[in-house]
């Protein structure tokens, strides 16, 4: 009668439904990583729990679980963002409009089509609920309860036509109690509650919480797969290269055998020997001693080593110690940051992807307990599982193990009965089997083809890559995938190469691809001297290739003489040719200065050489030389004089001149050359002409005239403003610096020469107008868009020859700072007004003959941060009384210095007006106690950030000692030698003032003040002091200091 009622139900809510109603299942977004999550909760396990998902929570603890597979989140962004869409899930959820309304008893044989189902209290769940898609595998199930939710033990949802696990939702306003034994199917979210998981559950799903505890007892917890989740398939399996063959090899050890071990696959060791081994129970190689196979064997293992260990893992799996137990994992890297036992089971899941790879990465041993197994399921295989040990490896008694080992710097050891389905691979160390079987994986039977990395330049096809091997064929993928058309055009990155011989394919090669661009000839006109020969022409016998056509086949030959007309090129770069393009040649003939011209004296030195008009130049190249000096003259017209040559001239003198024409920079062949002569005697000389008209450089800039022959001595006439003044050299060259006087800045002068020739002063030259350089400076170049690293670092500016002041301006929106030095450089330091860490707009001037000259360019620099810390022998002490001093260095400038003792959770701040200050006068401190000590400084009205840090041990006693109390006087100077100024700091001593008294090695008093004994540091002086060796004296009452300094 029960299942008569059921089944009118069932038939009932077929009736009633409308076709096609189903629900819309909610996006879980990130939460759809998680098995477990709570928004606030803790999440716990006891017992033994299998879970493949994440597990997670955003506010509360993690705790009781061994390896998950998956990543624990606790408390962070991930968690975070999860929390948010278990909240959104949560809303779409209870928003869905509900078409069924059972009762609160479900199961029991009862049957739910798709749609939305609308529970009114709390509901309990008997023996078994089938949910049918109907054949619709998109079908989505939604279930609202008003109430708990709570499961009989052994429970069943069940699945049937398509329905699956990841549409299918259930919402409770309450706890969520899973009994024992219970098979519950979808995804959970509890309002505001807990949920509970009983010994043996199997959720295929997710149990989510809003707010409360989740607590799992021994379950089996895994995300469901199909709605378009990305199922893993792990990372790109390692190319094992030579390695594939070897079932057993050392690269650096022994490998031996004892009892009957059967073998499918080579043993070997390149270090050491292989003993031991019956070769009738090998299928394969025995390379007894190192031979040429083991030598490449232990090179291409180092790389298959080194891909392994520096893949990024995706899981960690916390407890490697507790490793297998029935542990259920999926294509992933793993990392195992330890020492690893795997005991029993182990189940690897390949989720029917053949091609998934399983990777281990365990940063220490592996061992397993006797029996332990390595399980395979779901199409894992056993070719693509890898364990990657840095430490000794031990597989014990009748251990069936699978993958391939690979082992750094360790031992392997393979007990009696141990089955190995893949490979033990070592780099260092022994190998040893005992009674064991080991099958080596597939891939084998083919070697893969050798092949070197290779470079191809653009537009290259597959067709061009090069493997040595039989049947060659490419791929873009270590695994999978399909060969390669061999006209598919070549891009950088990483190809794979596999040979077939009698059918079978190899493993594949890496082979690193690189496509070079093609260069780029543009083409363009082109000035070629007559009768000139291809080979003989920019470089067309190495990079460039000729040809009379776009569309010739064969090149011009490199004798071919070139004409007027267009040619097309392509030019050829690392081995890369590129495209053609036209080139317009045209010829002309090589430039030389007139034959009336040559072999002729010139009446006058500066006389006009001229060479004929080249059509299309752009510049004439006059190359010039005499007693065995060539010099170069580039001039924009057809001629020049000997007086625009650099350097001086000499009379009486042969010159070889030749001319070459330039096309837009580039010059071509010198034409034939021209000897002329120079006077045999000038009775007058000039200032260069190429000097004529410029403004100097510097005061010291050289300013040539024409050299004289015979002459003795040269007489400059200097002119400016009416006022004549004469400087005579020995040379025919002088600096404005040396005219009597000086001369002004940026000021034009007139300069005449006169030889004196047999004891007599020539004639005066020609005029020339020259102009003296702009007093202008500016900070140096190197310190702009700087940050001063200090308030005592210099700023520099470029120096005035007789500059008597600079004034340096600081502008930051607000009136401009204004601060002046004696010197071409400024320290802040000396000044006050400025900010700290602020960027200033810097001009400089200079004062010259009392009158201050225009400022100079702008720079942006910026100021330092200030701070100051307690003195270094200070640091690690024990204060004798309350009264001893605590010292900081002293910052001119600052108003206050504000002390912070930090113990534990206790902070103290002591505010002083100087820069020390005494237990004593403050409260609140602890006696015997180690404080953490920073100190801050007030500069500019502001707080500035603590400096470095310093442990300070409070004293021992509270016992009142007197002030004027004396410990022994220690003077220090900082720094010294020093470069601008210095500052005197004391150590002990008492409250006496001290007399400060300064002396040069001549006796001469330099400097004499007061100051009080907590004062002495604040006074800096030393600034106006010149390089040398000073004596210092320091008194305090009765104590006397002799401090010796050096001024750089």
């Amino acid at each position: 009668m029960k299942q008569l009622l059921q089944f009118r139900s069932v038939i009932a809510l077929l009736l009633l439904a409308p076709l096609c109603h189903y629900g819309q299942a909610p996006s879980l977004g990130t939460a759809a990583n998680y098995a477990l999550f709570s928004n606030v909760g803790a999440v716990t396990n006891t017992g033994i729990s299998h879970v493949t998902g994440n597990v997670g929570t955003n506010n509360g603890a993690i705790s009781g679980f061994g390896n998950v597979d998956g990543m624990l989140h606790q408390g962070n962004g991930f968690s975070a963002q999860s929390a948010a869409d278990v909240s959104a899930a949560f809303t779409q959820l209870n928003n869905a409009t509900p078409t069924f309304f059972p009762s609160v008893l479900m199961g029991n044989g009862q049957v739910f089509i798709p749609g939305v189902y609308l529970i009114s209290g709390a509901a309990t769940l008997n023996a078994s609920i089938t949910l049918d898609a109907q054949n619709n595998p998109a079908a989505v199930f939604i279930i609202q309860i008003e109430g708990a939710l709570s499961t009989s033990a052994n429970a069943q949802v069940l699945l049937v036509n398509g329905a699956q696990a990841c549409n299918v939702f259930w919402k409770t306003e309450g706890l969520i109690s899973l009994g024992a034994g219970t098979s519950m199917k979808g995804t959970l979210i509890a309002h505001n509650a807990a949920i509970s998981m009983g010994s043996g559950v199997i959720l295929e799903g997710s149990a989510f919480s809003t707010a409360g505890a989740i607590t799992v007892d021994g379950v089996l917890s895994y995300i469901p797969t199909g709605c378009g989740r990305i199922v893993p398939v792990g990372p790109t399996a390692p190319n094992l290269k030579s390695t594939i063959c070897y079932a057993l090899f050392s690269a650096n050890g022994p490998v031996t055998n004892a009892g009957e071990t059967v073998i499918t696959g080579d043993i070997g060791t390149n270090v050491g020997s292989s003993t031991g081994f019956e070769p009738l129970n090998v299928t394969g190689q025995i390379h007894a001693t190192p031979d040429g196979s083991t030598a490449t064997a232990t090179a291409d293992l180092i790389g298959v080593y080194t891909y392994l260990n520096t893949l990024s893992y995706d899981i960690e799996l916390m407890h490697p110690a507790q490793f297998g137990n029935d542990l259920v994992l999926t294509p992933h890297t793993y990392l195992l940051d330890a020492a690893t036992a795997l005991t029993n089971n182990v189940y690897l899941n390949a989720q029917n992807n053949p091609n998934a790879v399983f990777v281990f990465q365990i940063n220490g041993a592996l061992s397993t307990s006797t029996f332990a197994h390595v399980i395979l399921m779901n199409g894992a295989q056993a070719k693509n599982v890898f364990w990657k040990v840095d430490g000794a490896v031990s597989l014990n008694n009748s251990t069936q193990f699978v993958g391939t080992i690979i082992c750094n710097n360790g031992a392997i050891s393979l007990l009696t009965g141990v089955q190995l389905t893949g490979r033990a691979l070592t780099t260092t160390g022994a190998l040893s089997t005992s009674a064991v079987s080991v099958m080596l994986t597939p891939g084998c039977g083919t070697a893969a083809p050798m092949a070197l990395d290779q470079t191809k330049c653009q537009g290259a096809t597959v067709a061009q890559l090069s493997a040595t091997g039989t049947d060659i064929q490419w791929y873009t993928s270590a695994v999978g995938g399909t060969p390669l058309a061999t006209t598919a055009l070549l891009a950088t990155g990483t190809y794979y190469a596999t040979q077939t011989i009698n059918g079978t394919e190899s493993g594949r090669t890496m082979v690193s691809v690189t496509i070079t661009p093609l260069p780029v000839f543009g083409g363009g006109t082109y000035y070629v001297s007559g009768t000139k020969q291809i080979q003989n022409e920019f470089g067309y016998n190495s990079i460039y290739t000729v040809y009379a056509n776009m569309t010739d086949v064969s090149p011009l030959a490199l004798t071919t003489i070139l004409t007027d007309g267009i040619y097309y090129a392509t030019i050829t770069q690392n081995g890369c040719v590129s495209l053609r393009a036209a080139a317009t040649i045209v010829t002309y003939s090589l430039p030389a200065v007139g034959s009336s011209t040559c072999g002729t004296t010139l009446s006058s030195i500066s006389n006009t050489i001229s060479v004929p008009v080249v059509a299309h130049a752009t510049g004439y190249l006059f190359e010039v030389t005499a007693n065995g000096v060539t010099r170069n003259y580039y001039s924009t017209t057809n001629s020049f004089n000997l007086t625009q040559l650099p350097g001086s001239l000499a009379y009486n003198t042969s010159y070889s001149i030749r001319v070459a024409a330039g096309f837009n920079g580039q010059y071509g062949d010198f034409g034939t050359a021209c000897v002329v002569n120079s006077p045999v005697v000038a009775n007058t000389t000039q200032i260069s002409a190429s000097m004529c008209g410029s403004t100097l450089a510097s005061m010291n800039t050289t300013l040539y005239s024409g050299q004289i022959v015979g002459a003795t001595a040269y007489r400059f006439k200097v002119t400016s403003g009416g006022v004549t003044r004469f400087v005579e050299s020995s040379s025919s060259n002088f600096q404005l610096s040396s005219v009597s006087g000086g001369v002004a800045y940026g000021t034009a002068y007139d300069i005449s020469v006169a030889a004196l020739i047999n004891g007599t002063w020539q004639n005066y030259g020609a005029v020339c107008s020259v102009t003296a350089p702009s007093a202008i400076t500016q900070v140096v170049s190197s310190q702009c868009g700087t940050t001063l690293a200090g308030r005592w670092t210099s700023l520099n500016a470029a120096v005035i020859t007789g500059a008597t002041s600079y004034l340096f301006e600081w502008s930051n929106g607000g009136a401009p700072l204004v601060y002046s030095s004696a010197t071409s450089s400024m320290q802040l330091g000396n000044y006050t007004g400025w900010s700290v860490s602020t960027t200033y707009s810097v001009r400089v001037a200079a004062q010259l003959n009392g009158t201050w000259q225009a400022f100079g360019a702008a720079c942006n620099v910026t100021t330092p941060a200030v701070s100051t810390q307690v003195r270094a022998n200070q640091c690690g002490t024990i204060l004798a009384s309350k009264w001893s001093p605590v010292y900081c260095g002293a910052v001119n400038g600052a108003t206050g210095y504000r002390f912070e003792w930090v113990n534990g959770a206790t902070t103290l701040t002591f505010t002083s007006a100087i820069s020390n200050m005494q237990l004593g006068n403050y409260t609140g401190w602890a006696i015997n106690t180690a404080y953490t000590v920073r100190v801050a400084i007030q500069f500019g009205g502001a707080w500035q950030a603590y400096g470095s840090s310093c442990v300070i041990t409070s004293p021992a006693s509270l016992a009142r000692n007197m002030a004027n109390s004396e410990a022994d006087l220690t003077i220090k100077a900082i720094p010294n030698p020093f470069e601008t100024d210095f500052v005197l700091m004391a150590q002990g001593g008492n409250q006496l003032p001290f007399q400060v008294s300064v002396y040069n090695m001549l006796g001469q008093q330099m400097d004499q003040f007061t100051a009080a004994a907590n004062a002495l540091e604040n006074q800096s002086f030393g600034s106006a002091y010149t390089s040398g060796i000073y004596n210092v004296i320091i008194m305090q009452g009765e104590n006397q200091q002799l401090v010796r300094m050096i001024k750089k």
